[in-house]
């Protein structure tokens, strides 16, 4: 298995140097314009592969000249330079960094799925004190829900309101799974269009 480093993590060391060290700033334009790539294909709504073909028509330029602007940075700055330091940062990972152009599914970051992990981590000491084992499971279910009403781009709030209100009308049973988030929004787009 390979080790897939973020775009985002590199470019913040040179951010936290560029106001002391506006050299940084050649490092962190070329992200950018690899995020830019992102953008275009995100916009394009491209696939996987239209992805990836973007990328290897784009991307290599900008990776490459910044190859030899961190390869002259290393060998001209003092070791203990906050610029050296970001190089070589980004020098050792190299390869992993540059895994995206191998797969147009692997993003330049995973920021997203490290947001929805923060919501857990802020909150680890109150799970503590859930009150009892029911209490915690049903913490879980209310996480689980919201979660997945963010990825399947539902709000919650909506969502909720309605699938308690046809479980209070008598809902039946077998027709759960047409109450899950995906299914819903689904059906709600089917009802707007109508």
């Amino acid at each position: 298995m390979f080790q897939l480093k973020q775009y985002s993590h590199a470019r913040r060391y040179f951010r936290e140097i560029v106001d002391t060290d506006p050299r940084a700033a050649v490092a962190i334009n070329a992200v950018s314009k690899l995020y830019d790539i992102e953008r275009e294909a995100t916009k394009a709504e491209m696939d996987t592969e239209q992805r990836l073909k973007l990328r290897k028509d784009r991307a290599p330029p900008i990776l490459e000249a910044l190859r030899q602007w961190l390869g002259q940075v290393i060998q001209k700055e003092p070791p203990k330079s906050g610029l050296s330091k970001a190089a070589r940062y980004m020098v050792n990972q190299w390869v992993a960094l540059n895994r995206f152009l191998e797969d147009g599914a692997l993003p330049l970051d995973n920021n997203g799925s490290e947001r929805g992990l923060r919501v857990i981590a802020l909150g680890r000491k109150n799970y503590l004190f859930a009150g009892s084992e029911a209490g915690a499971k049903a913490a879980a279910t209310m996480y689980t829900i919201f979660g997945t009403c963010s990825l399947n781009g539902v709000d919650p709030w909506a969502y909720l309101q309605d699938v308690i209100q046809k479980l209070t009308s008598g809902w039946k049973m077998s027709r759960l799974p047409e109450l899950l988030p995906p299914v819903w929004a689904q059906q709600q787009t089917e009802q707007s269009n109508a």
